[in-house]
């Protein structure tokens, strides 16, 4: 099995486990573009079992409650960033461009080479500069307990 996923091209992605590569853009306008790589509904993955599962997809920003998402999203300079939180822990990687991360007791700037782990933290995001900023992203679900 292979996965290979385009950064200059973030709406490319080649899934390698039989059939013809997928394309799925879930979210494209003006200041963002969001490509779903893979979501699962639990943890851990069957090999056998576990489909495509983005034929018929809608994107949710929570992954299924046990599951996860994973995706790529690049932000144009202009976003205007919103926070938000969810019941997961991320794992986001800066692939290119600058990023500003945003958090209730202060923020920090990211660029290219850069990760992140939140852990369910009140967050946005905000560009750096004149570029697109890249990012990847695996959100896991988690409890609050």
């Amino acid at each position: 099995m292979w996965l290979q996923a385009s950064m200059l091209r973030v709406n490319q992605l080649f899934i390698g486990d039989g059939d013809v590569p997928k394309n799925a853009t879930f979210l494209k306008s003006g200041e963002i573009n969001m490509n779903t790589l893979w979501v699962g509904n639990e943890v851990p993955v069957d090999f056998y079992k576990n489909a495509e599962t983005l034929d018929g997809y809608n994107f949710k920003l929570e992954p299924p409650h046990g599951g996860f998402n994973a995706f790529s999203i690049t932000l144009e300079p202009g976003f205007k960033p919103d926070f938000h939180s969810t019941n997961t822990i991320d794992f986001i990687f800066v692939i290119s461009g600058k990023v500003e991360l945003l958090l209730e007791g202060g923020s920090t700037i990211l660029s290219s080479g850069d990760s992140v782990v939140q852990r369910g933290t009140n967050h946005a995001w905000r560009v750096i500069g004149e570029e697109p900023c890249t990012m990847a992203a695996v959100l896991i679900s988690a409890t609050k307990s």
